[in-house]
């Protein structure tokens, strides 16, 4: 991803190597969490694994999601 980005010449971007889930753990970031340490987010692509619902109430917060 850093090397897609850097190629197509985009900055100012925040990767987090985690998927999202419902708590923190070694490769997981709950959703509390990303926003409180890395937020607000004018876009955001979100690897979700079975997090779907716990981010349902927050969609209306980020203008541009992009999950997977």
């Amino acid at each position: 991803m850093r090397e897609n980005l850097k190629i197509n010449g985009v900055n100012n971007v925040i990767i987090v190597n985690k998927g999202v889930g419902a708590k923190d753990d070694e490769n997981t970031i709950s959703w509390e969490s990303l926003i409180r340490n890395y937020g607000p987010f004018d876009i955001a692509k979100i690897d979700c694994d079975g997090c779907e619902r716990v981010i349902a109430p927050h969609i209306k917060e980020i203008p541009e999601l992009l999950i997977e």
